[in-house]
């Protein structure tokens, strides 16, 4: 990015979380947007809602999904995805090991043909 642009993201409301009543006593309800349609939740009750009951809604809380990322030109710009820190690969490769290591501990030992009651490599008994 060339010092001096900003970025700035597209945004799109997709979810609201409201509160009805008092800070110590109320009933939290949600709406989502699927496509254009809004879905009002309220406790086992689900119903499609109008964007005028949105508007009327005193929100509580607001998700949003980013849609676009522009540099400061206008221009797209690609969007970052943080790659995760080495220390989380050596983490996910130690868990894995640990796991295999159990399993292996755990798992039934290979049939070798030869039991307890193996007659077949046992002594004669003494002759008196």
């Amino acid at each position: 990015m060339t010092p001096g642009h900003s970025l700035t993201h597209d945004m799109e409301l997709v979810g609201i979380i409201s509160h009805q009543g008092t800070k110590d006593n109320g009933h939290y309800t949600a709406m989502t947007k699927t496509e254009d349609k809004w879905t009002l939740y309220n406790d086992a009750i689900t119903t499609q809602t109008t964007t005028e009951h949105i508007h009327q809604t005193q929100a509580y809380i607001l998700m949003y999904r980013k849609t676009k990322q522009r540099t400061g030109l206008g221009k797209l710009a690609p969007i970052d995805i943080p790659k995760k820190p080495e220390s989380h690969s050596r983490a996910q490769g130690n868990l894995n090991s640990r796991l295999e290591a159990q399993q292996r501990r755990e798992a039934p030992a290979p049939e070798t043909g030869i039991t307890d009651k193996d007659t077949s490599q046992t002594e004669p008994p003494p002759t008196r």
